[in-house]
């Protein structure tokens, strides 16, 4: 199981603009699965429920590419390929809505890069 590091880590790799703008302790929460939007205290006020919902989105299809690595590298017994764990992922019927073609397999090499087994 993927740690909140190693969560965090794909999350701001793959995703770094996004993450910046929402601001790190933000960051921490989505990743803590505890989302309350903390607005600056100065600076411009932005409505970032979308963005907040894109990046929850984000780390949903991250989440559930890190358990489908751990049952896939016990069943292959080494370190599968970025194609064999994106075939994986095709298996299981993962979608990801609202993430872009390149942005999962980004994650999906991000994730398969990551030392989470």
């Amino acid at each position: 199981m993927a740690s909140f590091d190693e969560k965090k880590s794909v999350l701001l790799t793959c995703f770094p603009s996004e993450c910046e703008e929402v601001g790190s302790s933000n960051i921490d929460d989505i990743v803590a699965g505890d989302i309350t939007i903390k607005r600056p205290a100065e600076g411009r006020q932005f409505d970032y429920g979308e963005l907040f919902q894109h990046l929850t989105t984000a780390l949903t299809f991250i989440v559930a590419v890190f358990r489908i690595k751990d049952i896939a590298t016990t069943e292959f017994a080494r370190k599968l390929t970025d194609k064999e764990l994106s075939d994986k992922i095709d298996e299981a019927g993962l979608k990801a809505e609202g993430l872009a073609l390149e942005k999962k397999k980004e994650v999906i090499k991000a994730v398969n890069d990551s030392s989470a087994l």
